[in-house]
């Protein structure tokens, strides 16, 4: 392979292989102004998400300047030829922009939320892989060197799988963590090397087993689409090895998330080339055959069970209208936190536990004062059998609300901790001090769905309220963690089981782009993706699949992320291979130059 050719190629190599494998324990300092929403702690140790954040940046910075010195005249033409989509392109690069200076949450906005790290930067170097996979030429070679890079990924996934699918992880070997655990940070070498993962549980190089089903469903996707169009023997042995290898790795995440993603592109994609299915008897032969060992291997493999999981979701929907106003408190032991100027009172099942802070006593619901000794210093214990599952602390620190030392009570009722600074006024507050106001949390809709999706329901209903609140710009990229009231304590016991439950983010790409960007972001991000789906539809009714391999498995994985969209929000290890994907999709479609002759050529 000559420079020029590796030049062109290098972008692919970064986007699709280098940021989704790059792992590195980094010690990530976190400001002050997101540890009051995060965990409280000033040092995140991140090893999936920071330093593929870092590679993205680096990689846009070298993939612009390809750009900007081989920007060629047929590649001004082809854009221009993709107007529409350009300007969409655009605005959502605008709102990008805009909704980061002006969101009002710049303090995470810019490099991304801990354990993310999705900022405005990580961004900005998406759109550069977008628009440099729409721009260039994909000739034979080209696309034949996509072919190889993917296929190294593919692989590369295929082995961290399996060893983690198996239980034996072979990132927690001594040999691999001495690759992505540095010198300067090695007393975390030998806690990683005696970590234990789930067996039958794959989360590849991303941070959890819904990101990695996402990842397969893509990536699975474009090779089955891709072995059904690709003409020469070669590619098609190497994309049908990889249809099965990813697939299996699909199953082997067992998310139903990604399972559901093929479900929704697969009907998408039958929509789009319904006359060119109906017209080939072998490609339908082959659609139906896919299906039905689909079906087969995840019945054998156990997924079924997450589908029966799902159809009980989809049941509570018709019962989510009869739910009282309390129904949630009525299945979950705390029933009620309440606070005034100078005493709390929580009531969990049918013990009522008060303090007085001017008595400095505690009492129970009748008004009896509780006994109580104190074995050690800072601890609480109280006589009564009642409250066996009680335990107090008692603590001086400094708040975050003045920076003077305050006295908070640590109320731990089996295992669930809940703080009131007893100070001078009483105040139910968080971690950090910060004071909570449960009866303020705002939901929209999904009443009696909480539950839905592992809490998507409890999570979409609280997320509407903050889109209506800031619709047009939103709140920049990565702000959801900043944003999101953490308050609700009641829904969070009810659906997590915990009502300490950090959560951090959407789990739904489409919220996500209406958090970040607004509904004009959101809209332009759409309009991209239904504008392609309807040039697809309309340019392969004449145009042979067979010549277009790479951009039908572009399109399929392009469909397959949109689905787990509904599921999954955006995430450095999965999106970069998504936005390169986007742009060859984009690029394939009604783009032609005449050549010298006055012919149409790709």
């Amino acid at each position: 392979m000559d420079l020029k050719r590796f030049i062109k190629i290098l972008p692919f190599i970064l986007g699709l292989l280098i940021i989704p494998v790059t792992m590195r324990l980094v010690e990530v300092q976190i400001p002050f102004e997101v540890q009051m929403h995060w965990k409280g702690v000033g040092v995140d140790n991140d090893i999936l998400s920071y330093a593929k954040s870092v590679m993205l940046i680096i990689s846009g910075v070298i993939v612009a300047g390809i750009l900007f010195f081989t920007i060629s005249s047929e590649s001004i033409i082809k854009i221009k030829s993709l107007k529409p989509f350009i300007i969409a392109f655009a605005v959502l690069l605008f709102m990008a922009i805009i909704s980061t200076i002006f969101g009002g949450n710049g303090v995470i906005s810019y490099g991304g939320a801990p354990s993310r790290y999705e900022g405005l930067y990580a961004y900005i170097g998406y759109f550069i892989l977008f628009f440099y996979a729409l721009t260039i030429e994909y000739d034979k070679k080209t696309e034949h060197s996509i072919i190889i890079v993917l296929a190294i990924f593919t692989v590369l996934c295929g082995i961290v799988g399996f060893t983690q699918y198996i239980g034996k992880d072979i990132f927690l070997t001594p040999f691999a963590t001495s690759l992505y655990i540095p010198e300067a940070l090695k007393e975390y070498r030998s806690a990683m090397t005696v970590t234990q993962f789930s067996f039958r549980n794959m989360y590849l190089f991303t941070t959890h087993y819904n990101y990695s089903s996402m990842l397969m469903s893509v990536v699975s996707m474009f090779w089955c689409l891709y072995f059904v169009c690709v003409k020469e023997k070669k590619y098609k042995i190497i994309s049908g090895l990889m249809s099965v290898l990813s697939v299996l790795m699909l199953l082997g995440a067992n998310a139903r998330s990604g399972v559901m993603a093929v479900f929704i592109s697969g009907i998408i994609l039958c929509i789009t080339f319904i006359s060119k299915i109906i017209s080939n008897k072998k490609m339908s032969m082959v659609a139906l055959a896919v299906i039905v060992i689909f079906v087969g291997i995840t019945a054998k493999l156990g997924m079924m069970s997450r589908f029966t999981s799902l159809v009980e979701d989809i049941k509570k929907i018709s019962a989510s209208g009869k739910q009282e106003e309390v129904y949630i408190r009525e299945q979950i032991p705390l029933k009620d936190i309440k606070t005034d100027d100078t005493s709390y009172t929580i009531i969990y099942n049918d013990v009522t536990l008060k303090f007085d802070n001017k008595q400095s006593s505690f009492y129970d619901e009748n008004g009896t004062v509780l006994a109580f000794e104190t074995p050690e210093q800072g601890s609480v214990v109280l006589k009564d059998e009642r409250y066996a599952n009680f335990s107090i602390g008692v603590t001086k620190r400094k708040s975050n609300v003045d920076e003077t030392e305050h006295l908070y009570h640590l109320v731990k009722i089996d295992g669930n901790l809940f703080n009131f600074d007893v100070t001078d006024k009483v105040q139910f507050v968080n971690h950090l001090g910060m004071p909570m106001y449960p009866e303020k949390a705002e939901r929209i809709g999904f009443k009696g769905m909480e539950r839905l999706g592992s809490g998507r329901g409890f999570i979409t209903a609280s997320t509407i309220p903050l889109i209506l609140k800031s619709p047009l710009i939103g709140y920049g990229p990565d702000a959801f963690l900043q944003i999101f009231n953490q308050d609700d304590i009641y829904t969070k016991m009810y659906v997590y089981g915990n009502p300490n439950e950090l959560v951090d983010k959407p789990h739904n790409l489409y919220l996500l782009y209406a958090i970040n960007f607004g509904v004009i972001g959101l809209g332009a991000f759409l309009f991209i993706i239904i504008l392609l789906i309807v040039k697809m539809k309309r340019k392969y009714k004449e145009d042979l699949l067979s010549d277009n391999a790479i951009y039908i498995g572009a399109f399929a994985g392009v469909l397959a992320y949109m689905g787990s969209g509904f599921f999954n929000d955006s995430v450095v290890a999965v999106s970069p291979i998504f936005w390169i994907l986007l742009g060859i999709a984009v690029s394939g479609v009604d783009f032609k130059i005449k050549n010298k002759f006055g012919v149409n050529k790709k």
